[in-house]
């Protein structure tokens, strides 16, 4: 019967499937110099105790010119982590729980942002496990104090994006009333009535009409403002058609009256309020110039302590009349409920009649918060962020808000001499200073709580479709998943049987089944990397759900391919984080070795913090190292075949101790005909004089059909006799097969 070998070697991203002597899928593997390799597992070598509940939501690997350090950022704690010890370097307690926590490190100093607390920043001392703690960052006078949810560093700048403000920001307009109309005898959920002290007919008296409006706030609620227009007559007392009115704040009328005008209580008749004038009593009026609202909420600030209720009336952003009011807290600043165009009167009647109340309109308002807003620092001014007309002394600062329509900012990067933004559907690239966008992507972008990495000279990202990454020097966006990278994916996520029969029917789209399938579910995806091995960076899927929801996926730059691993040590691991750091010395796995890290947490509360084990392999190994062939018969007059026995191919038996063994799995796909597949396995040891096998497996069974996939799984079970976590190198398969008959003439 004819053979062939099939060798290893990188995968063909474009082959796939079809026909050709090369690999399809290779998983939970790394290709070494002469083969493929199984990768190692996980071994913890450290654990903190904290709060249950508390998952990992933020991770960075920190080098300057002192020793590397890990931060690791939880709900409301920040931890220094080495590979024996956690310290606790929390200041304020930070709410990461919303958005997650972005860090980034600059000169000597360290930053978190969380999008809700003032950014926290740590003079990273000269030695690890310093009782230093992060600390609120120190804003420069005159500038703004932001809250961003996402911070990079670039250059001489400190890089954020999708901004809260947490003080107001860049004065538009603003009006000082003048004291308080010190209204007694206010309703508190009485109706009003209003008279004048002159009864004379076509002054105060009908006819004509005279009427009278009044501006108040009613029992039960709470700060919306009302208005009722009230006909008087003369001195007969006119009631109110409100019954419940709580407070009065103003009132004016639409003639200049002959008589006193009175707004008092219905009931006990006292008064609340007199006027003589249109102008009324209670109503602060706003100059031309200083009624600008900026489309914006208004901040509103007493003189001194007061509890009192303040009315505004003016536009909305869309031009309509707006009314608004606010109960005062003391001397804080309140802000209006709703948003204002224009602001044309402070109604003040309830105010007292030693207190003013100054009303400010702002570009940028406390508690607001701008999604599409980036603001760069100043030039070698980490805690500066202002502008060259409010904040002169805060050189280089500048912002730009990014309204594009396609989505809010979801994070940046540092690319070197360029940063990027990513929003929810493009991707563009910032140069200079002066920073200026160009948009390098319009047809996807990146989701929320997802964390863009830069290994080299490219900025890996995780969209809806998939991984993808940006050639910095090129602009070039790519989508990695294509092909057989992501066809490796898919071969692991599909995989439920638990007997090794991975990657039978490989899916069309990879974010449906990375999405769907209970071995890789979430979308929120940790990346990291290793600064000093340019073949290799990490990412682990990240969800919330039980143990069986993470798997982690190592993409190799070098070959182009993806493996998978059970992550970490089988445990139930909650919200996991990796981050790479540190490449151990003597690693002799292309970079893999003990520098991945991994953080996570059990369900009872108890972070872990995990490495790459540089132990051998162990009978409690779950995963196989799989790779997989398509394979035709290639002759013309005979196109269907049948595959009779398969061989793994190892490079040098000697490198195996007597007695050791592995366990390897042959399984062989009809690619038509029946459809179905043949799992076959044998234990044999190589070097061994016991238990010996020539290799072949016998593949009982198959049918002729058009084509086959091939699958070889591989398990060692007992130490192995050489430096590092290794089985021998694998470099292929031997093919033994069958022709059918051929066609006929």
């Amino acid at each position: 019967m004819p053979r062939t070998t099939l060798k290893v070697g990188p995968m063909d991203l474009d082959m796939g499937g079809s026909p050709g002597n090369h690999l399809w899928i290779a998983k939970d593997a790394t290709l070494q110099k002469g083969g493929y390799e199984k990768l190692p597992e996980f071994n913890t070598v450290a654990t903190q105790s904290v709060t249950s509940g508390h998952i990992p939501l933020g991770v960075y690997a920190w080098r300057g010119s002192y020793t590397g350090r890990m931060y690791l950022a939880t709900n409301t704690k920040i931890f220094e982590v080495t590979d024996s010890a956690f310290t606790e370097v929390t200041g304020t307690t930070p709410n990461n729980a919303t958005y997650g926590a972005t860090f980034a490190g600059y000169g000597e100093w360290c930053f978190m942002a969380n999008g809700i607390d003032e950014i926290q920043t740590l003079k990273v001392p000269s030695a690890t496990g310093s009782t230093n703690n992060f600390e609120d960052m120190v804003y420069t006078t005159g500038g703004a104090k932001i809250a961003p949810k996402y911070i990079c560093a670039h250059k001489n700048h400190i890089i954020a994006a999708n901004i809260t403000f947490l003080e107001s920001y860049g004065t538009i307009a603003t009006h000082t009333t003048a004291v308080g109309g010190g209204f007694t005898n206010q309703p508190l959920g009485d109706s009003i009535q209003v008279l004048s002290s002159n009864n004379v007919v076509g002054e105060d008296k009908s006819p004509p009409t005279r009427s009278v409006t009044v501006w108040g706030t009613y029992t039960g609620g709470g700060d919306t403002l009302t208005a009722e227009v009230i006909a008087i007559d003369g001195t007969t007392a006119v009631t109110s058609s409100r019954t419940n009115w709580q407070k009065i704040l103003g009132a004016n009328s639409d003639w200049d009256p002959f008589g006193t005008i009175t707004v008092r209580k219905t009931t006990g008749a006292a008064t609340i309020t007199t006027f003589t004038t249109a102008a009324g009593s209670g109503i602060s009026a706003v100059a031309a110039a200083d009624q600008a609202g900026g489309d914006r909420v208004l901040d509103i600030v007493p003189s001194l302590s007061s509890t009192k209720q303040i009315g505004i009336l003016g536009t909305t952003p869309g031009g309509a009349i707006n009314w608004d009011s606010q109960a005062l807290n003391g001397t804080a600043t309140v802000q209006s409920n709703s948003e204002f165009r224009a602001m044309s009167n402070i109604l003040i009647g309830d105010l007292e009649s030693t207190i003013t109340v100054t009303v400010s309109s702002h570009q940028y308002p406390s508690g607001y918060t701008d999604p599409y807003l980036v603001w760069w620092s100043g030039t070698d001014d980490p805690e500066g962020y202002g502008t060259e007309v409010l904040a002169p002394q805060i050189a280089g600062s500048s912002n730009q808000p990014m309204l594009d329509g396609y989505g809010e900012i979801t994070g940046v990067v540092d690319g070197g001499d360029c940063f990027f933004l990513f929003k929810q559907g493009c991707v563009f690239r910032f140069d200079g200073p002066p920073f200026q966008p160009t948009m390098i992507e319009a047809s996807k972008g990146m989701a929320t709580k997802n964390i863009p990495y830069r290994q080299g000279s490219r900025i890996y990202f995780w969209s809806d479709s998939g991984l993808h990454y940006i050639d910095i020097s090129s602009n070039q966006v790519v989508n990695v998943m294509k092909g057989s990278a992501q066809r490796a994916v898919i071969d692991n996520t599909v995989d439920s049987s638990g007997d090794g029969r991975e990657g039978l029917m490989p899916a069309s789209n990879v974010s449906s089944v990375l999405t769907g399938s209970a071995k890789c579910s979430g979308k929120v995806v940790s990346i990291s990397g290793d600064p000093y091995n340019s073949a290799i960076w990490v990412m682990y899927l990240n969800s919330t759900g039980t143990s069986a929801d993470h798997h982690g996926l190592i993409y190799h730059e070098d070959q182009d391919m993806f493996t998978v691993f059970n992550g970490p040590s089988g445990s139930n691991a909650l919200g996991t984080k990796l981050v790479s750091f540190k490449l151990d010395t003597g690693s002799d796995i292309g970079g893999i070795g003990a520098n991945i890290k991994c953080f996570y947490v059990s369900a009872a509360g108890t972070i872990t913090y995990s490495k790459l084990s540089r132990h051998g392999f162990s009978s409690s190994i779950t995963r196989d190292m799989h790779l997989r062939w398509p394979f035709w018969s290639g002759d013309a007059d005979s196109p269907k075949s049948r595959i009779v026995r398969v061989r793994p191919l190892f490079d040098n038996s000697a490198n195996w101790v007597t007695g050791n063994t592995i366990t390897s799995r042959i399984e062989v796909l009809s690619i038509s005909g029946t459809g179905k597949n043949w799992p076959l396995q044998s234990n044999y040891s190589i070097g061994s004089t016991t238990n010996a096998l020539d290799g072949w497996v016998t593949v009982n069974g198959c049918p002729y059909a058009d084509a086959h996939s091939i699958g070889v799984s591989i398990l060692g079970t007992k130490a192995i006799n050489r430096p590092g976590p290794y089985i021998i190198n694998f470099v292929g398969i031997e093919v033994e097969y069958a022709l059918g008959p051929s066609k006929a003439i």
